[in-house]
């Protein structure tokens, strides 16, 4: 017997003892297979890892935006026909991007338009992009619906050269979906001055940068050379590794230190892209010293559908293709000057027309890259430097070049008889510092003012030997 506060209590027997043993042996058994099963599920929750997409280049992907950029083949105009396997003839049908009906291009006009007819998709697109807090253009790091036009003005359509991986936002059900992909090398996107994928062409998916995924689960329809590392961001777009013939630039400039001048030169291995198109149309062409050789290269502008493009010709070899930026209707080649420190040229080009002025765009040759000269705003950066030259019973412009390190002069002035004109004179200079080459106001405008004068002085255009614009 034992005793509790007191009184006798029997002790187990030995019959007892071994049920309370059994009891204790099946609890404990079951409290093992418990923890196993619950090790066991959540080491195979984190083994299966997140899913990334696959996403080859001629794929719509899922939930995309619009499946009106689908096009059965490449490189035909809208009026021609085609075969498929040999069998079926049909026409190719107009797609939303791609002048000319080349889902390798993309047609920023068009994409808007199509944001415009679909309100809900444009909200959601403009959601997808807010949500990526690296967001940067030139009036802010956010979007709305009302800025669309503005912002898709600044994103620059190109081919990514490599895979990527990148954040996809599809679309559905009034929201955009985001998913983790991989896009192949030869997909036409649009990407923001810092380089970053914004939209897909084909499907007008918003983009942006990817998100870490420790565990990666790869899934879709892989290409024969798929597996990573996979490049992101700018990497995928400048500068591309040599894939096909190469022209060697020895770029030679000159920087002022401490009033004394040094000479450095610059080897760079440039990629040849492929031939203007066949279906070119309004092709011009200028002399442009882009690599400061001393010998003039090719500067080319020309129309495929309603797309017009500016390129970059070294060595006989295109080195680069842009789509361009302006109001048109009509764009050309002009020349090349001057206006930053160093050998190089920079290339003017008419990027529009009105009823009596023509309005000129400046691009910039480095690392291989034809980039448009932007125009300091209100903000770090602000849209294409555009500048009309003309003049009219109400109005006359003028831009002049002032050659090295001083950089240009704009006359604005207007008028309300048709003689005498007053305005201001502003001048830029070249900054080149940043991802974007860029001019700066320097000063306040100065007021003018030519009473009872002609007004030639004021709507003429002379930078270095160009004083024509075609």
């Amino acid at each position: 017997m034992s005793e509790v506060e007191g009184q006798e209590v029997p002790a187990p027997s030995s019959e007892d003892d071994g049920r309370s043993r059994r009891r204790l042996f099946v609890g404990a058994g079951v409290i093992a297979l418990v923890l196993l099963a619950i090790a066991a599920y959540a080491w195979g929750a984190s083994s299966k890892g997140e899913e990334v997409f696959a996403e080859p280049a001629a794929s719509i992907g899922m939930d995309p935006f619009t499946t009106e950029g689908v096009m059965p083949v490449s490189n035909v105009t809208d009026d021609q026909t085609t075969t498929t396997s040999g069998s079926s003839t049909g026409t190719k049908p107009p797609g939303l991007f791609g002048g000319s009906s080349d889902d390798t291009v993309c047609d920023p006009a068009r994409a808007v338009a199509f944001l415009a007819a679909h309100p809900d998709k444009a909200a959601a697109w403009v959601v997808a992009l807010n949500s990526d807090p690296t967001l940067r253009w030139s009036k802010g790091n956010s979007l709305t619906v009302a800025d669309i036009p503005a912002y898709v003005a600044e994103l620059k359509p190109t081919v990514l050269r490599a895979d990527a991986r990148v954040t996809n936002h599809g679309f559905k059900n009034g929201k955009p979906t985001p998913r983790q992909s991989v896009l192949q090398k030869g997909t036409a996107v649009m990407v923001d001055a810092e380089g970053i994928p914004r939209a897909r062409c084909k499907c007008f998916n918003a983009l942006k940068p990817p998100k870490p995924v420790s565990n990666p689960e790869y899934v879709g329809e892989k290409w024969d050379d798929f597996g990573p590392p996979f490049c992101s961001g700018k990497t995928c777009v400048d500068p591309p590794p040599p894939t096909t013939s190469t022209t060697e630039i020895k770029a030679t400039t000159t920087t002022e230190i401490k009033e004394t001048t040094t000479t450095r030169s610059d080897v760079i291995k440039c990629p040849a892209i492929p031939p203007v198109p066949a279906n070119a149309t309004d092709v011009t062409t200028a002399p442009v010293d882009f690599d400061g050789n001393g010998t003039a290269d090719l500067l080319r502008v020309y129309r495929v559908g309603s797309v017009w493009h500016v390129r970059a010709e070294i060595g006989g070899l295109g080195i680069d293709d842009e789509v361009i930026p302006g109001p048109g209707p009509s764009m050309s080649a002009v020349g090349g000057a001057t206006i930053n420190p160093g050998l190089t040229e920079e290339a003017w080009v008419k990027v529009g027309q009105g009823a009596a002025t023509d309005i000129l765009g400046i691009y910039v040759f480095r690392s291989c890259d034809l980039q448009r000269v932007l125009l300091r705003g209100a903000g770090p950066v602000g849209g294409p430097a555009e500048f009309p030259v003309g003049a009219s019973a109400t109005a006359a412009d003028s831009v002049q070049c002032f050659g090295n390190n001083v950089g240009i002069e704009v006359e604005t002035t207007t008028s309300s008889d048709g003689t005498n004109y007053s305005g201001t004179s502003q001048m830029y200079t070249l900054d080149l510092s940043g991802p974007n080459p860029v001019l700066v106001p320097q000063g306040p405008p100065s007021n003018i003012s030519t009473p009872g004068t002609s007004v030639t002085n004021l709507s003429d255009f002379i930078c270095d030997s160009l004083t024509t614009i075609p």
